[in-house]
């Protein structure tokens, strides 16, 4: 919006951008406004694809007086995606997931998977699965990343 103020200058503001203001003489301002708003809008746009409040009043208060804090959005969280009744015990005592990664007996996920199967009533291992799978699997740490993990214990040579 351009407002002509009574002194001769020129006011120019956006309502789709709160705070943002540029007061001054001449076509000059009018030109640089334009560049600077749209320069501005494209900040706001893609704050607002991100999540996060973008806002040039230094009070946080839009144009109604509302208040709105500056709000960060949070990381996406996949954790429990997949139905527990979508994943298959198999024979070993590890489980496969639906992404089809497999899991060692031992492992976290693999806890509550079983837990929450043994909740619904489903069957928490495969019917050919050892008595003591935990003897299959020893922990392991990585001489490269320095991770540990669970991998299927080597036969005695």
């Amino acid at each position: 919006m351009i407002e002509q103020l009574g002194d001769g200058r020129v006011r120019v503001t956006s309502p789709a951008l709160v705070g943002w203001v540029i007061i001054g003489r001449g076509a000059d301002t009018v030109v640089r406004a334009v560049s600077e708003g749209f320069r501005e809008l494209a900040v706001a746009r893609y704050a607002a694809s991100r999540g996060v409040a973008y806002d040039l009043s230094p009070l946080g208060v839009d144009e109604a007086g509302d208040r709105h804090p500056r709000t960060r959005r949070a990381g996406r969280v996949y954790r429990r995606a997949h139905d527990p009744a979508d994943w298959t015990p198999l024979p070993d005592g590890s489980w496969r997931a639906p992404g089809g990664a497999s899991y060692p007996p031992m492992a976290a996920v693999v806890a509550r998977v079983i837990a929450a199967r043994a909740a619904r009533g489903l069957s928490t291992c495969h019917p050919d699965a050892p008595e003591d799978v935990e003897s299959q699997w020893e922990r392991w740490t990585s001489p490269v990343t320095g991770k540990a993990m669970w991998r299927r214990r080597r036969p005695p040579s």
